[in-house]
């Protein structure tokens, strides 16, 4: 049986022809020859000229004797010597110009030769060659061909469908003669069938995933506005979703349309994260109608707004109780010596406020009972501890829909939600989180050397595209600000203008309502077994396109 490539016709061979021969030539010949199938050609006449194609119906390949260039014609074949014309009849009696098919077989395999001779792994073989044409429908015993003697020893018809290994041998004997040069050799044979019937594949590196996980992901997250349509007419209301449900997004935009609609009003977006507060500044188009804080940086802006004193932790004093009570209270101290108030209120990651902060929040307002007040939580309630009082005593608006990570990532995190709504995610597919482990012989340092060489120089990912998770802080983590892993130094400090060459550090709590292409998970088993389902949440959720998970054997 010869060796077929590709092994079955192609889907694009309907010529009923070329599939009698196909198998005639698969079934019947010797594993000595390789048969190509429908080899394309490619040649320009001139420099500035079109790209002219043609094909090759079937390239015979013998180590010993060559190759053999074979033309398929199907049907009954017409030769008219008066107009030089060439004809094929169907079995219907439909007619069809043709081309002449020997002056095909012989151009085309001129050019292959040609091609041949220029590529570097085949030059160096020699390739005795020889053209033939087959029409495998009609029986030429009988037949006065013309145009040369030699003619009928370059064609094959019906009858040799039967006695394919005899017919070749004489097409070879024919075409190359008894004193041809020696053949191309097994090796010259492999080389050809390389260079013509290729294997090869060349995936879509991570870069372009990204690329086209962003398009979708912001096609997904402005499918959420509608939301913002049913809430249009409620001057209150508490919007929840889990992890990825776009909160975020649908606060700025709320904050947009309110300004947008009434230029003179005032708008404040305040949330937990520190960072998450950095990239909404830089992502809210300037306007002097919108101000955006974390929480106790709003209490001590307002501190100096009002000439008051900014408290200080006292080292005496357990620094939770600093942070939950006595700057909170300082807020609403300074509150009641400033006059003039926003006009709406936007809380994010509400979830995250203490149920005595929403006192001195409402105060922001200018009408703090009656004023516009919109709180976007997360409702993974039973990861975040006991269950928050929210002000707004309404039902909230609920999302439950995923459009920030993808399928892959959003069935990762939800390993770990304990929310009363199931959210689907209509983002792209994507992969599967790549669970990296380090072993005896590594260190975490070690293997993230690889996974970022990877990252950065195979799958050609930009740094500011990665971002590093960790459970600890700096003082404790591994990861500090000036090392360089695979020639990008790492930072925990976000630049207010994308990272340039800098990978990006930070704690898993710091980077709650904030996402990155990329993300790595490290220093895992830092993580403490009462926090492992809040912190695995939070870290696999922050995921875009592309989640890493680095373990401990």
């Amino acid at each position: 049986m010869a060796r077929m490539y590709p092994d079955h016709p192609l889907g694009k061979t309907k010529s009923n022809a070329e599939r009698k021969v196909f198998y005639a030539l698969k079934d019947l010949l010797s594993n000595d020859y390789i048969v190509l199938h429908s080899v394309p050609i490619y040649r320009r006449p001139n420099k500035n000229g079109p790209l002219l194609d043609g094909e090759i119906d079937f390239l015979i390949l013998h180590p010993d004797k060559g190759m053999v260039a074979l033309e398929v014609k199907g049907g009954g074949i017409e030769f008219n010597g008066y107009t030089g014309k060439w004809a094929s009849t169907s079995f219907d009696g439909t007619k069809f110009k043709i081309k002449n098919p020997y002056e095909q077989s012989k151009t085309y395999c001129y050019d292959l030769l040609s091609d041949i001779k220029n590529h570097s792994a085949t030059r160096k073989y020699s390739y005795p060659h020889g053209h033939a044409v087959w029409f495998p429908d009609i029986d030429l015993v009988g037949r006065d061909l013309g145009i040369s003697p030699e003619l009928k020893g370059i064609t094959l018809d019906s009858s040799d469908l039967e006695r394919v290994p005899k017919a070749i041998v004489q097409i070879f004997k024919n075409t190359l003669g008894q004193s041809h040069r020696k053949g191309p050799g097994q090796e010259g044979m492999k080389a050809l069938r390389k260079f013509l019937a290729p294997s090869w594949k060349i995936p879509i590196n991570l870069s372009r995933k990204i690329t086209d996980d962003k398009k979708s992901i912001l096609k997904a997250t402005r499918s959420q506005y509608k939301v913002l349509a049913l809430i249009e007419r409620f001057n209150r209301a508490t919007i929840c979703g889990p992890a990825g449900s776009g909160k975020t997004f649908l606060a700025i935009e709320k904050a947009r349309r309110i300004v947008e609609n009434n230029p003179e009003k005032l708008v404040v977006i305040v949330c937990f994260n520190v960072i998450l507060a950095q990239f909404l500044k830089q992502i809210i188009p300037h306007s002097n109608q919108i101000d955006v804080f974390h929480f106790h940086g709003l209490c001590m802006e307002f501190c100096k707004r009002a000439d008051l004193d900014i408290p200080v932790p006292d080292p005496q004093i357990d620094q939770r109780i600093f942070f939950k009570n006595i700057l909170p209270d300082s807020l609403l101290d300074a509150l009641a010596l400033i006059e003039d108030g926003y006009d709406a209120l936007i809380v994010d990651e509400g979830q995250d406020f203490e149920d005595n902060w929403w006192i001195p929040l409402q105060e922001l307002l200018d009408d703090p009972d009656e004023g516009m007040f919109y709180i976007f939580f997360d409702d993974n309630q039973k990861l975040y501890g006991k269950k928050k009082n929210l002000p707004l005593s309404d039902p909230p608006f609920s999302l439950s829909e995923n459009c920030r990570n993808t399928k892959q990532i959003h069935k990762e995190t939800m390993k770990y939600y304990r929310g009363e709504i199931k959210p689907e995610a209509i983002g792209p597919e994507g992969q599967p989180p790549e669970i990296v482990r380090i072993n005896t012989q590594s260190t975490e340092k070690d293997i993230m050397r690889k996974v970022l060489t990877n990252l950065l120089r195979n799958e050609k990912v930009v740094p500011s595209d990665i971002t590093i998770l960790t459970p600890h802080r700096e003082s404790k983590s591994i990861w500090n600000t000036g090392d360089c892993l695979a020639n990008c130094p790492i930072t925990w400090q976000r630049a207010e203008q994308g990272m340039g060459n800098n990978i990006f550090c930070s704690t898993i709590h710091s980077f709650k309502g904030l996402e990155s292409p990329v993300v790595i998970l490290t220093e895992t088993d830092a993580i403490r077994e009462d926090m492992k389902d809040e912190l695995l949440y939070v870290a696999t959720s922050r995921a875009n396109s592309h989640l890493i998970i680095v373990r401990k054997n």
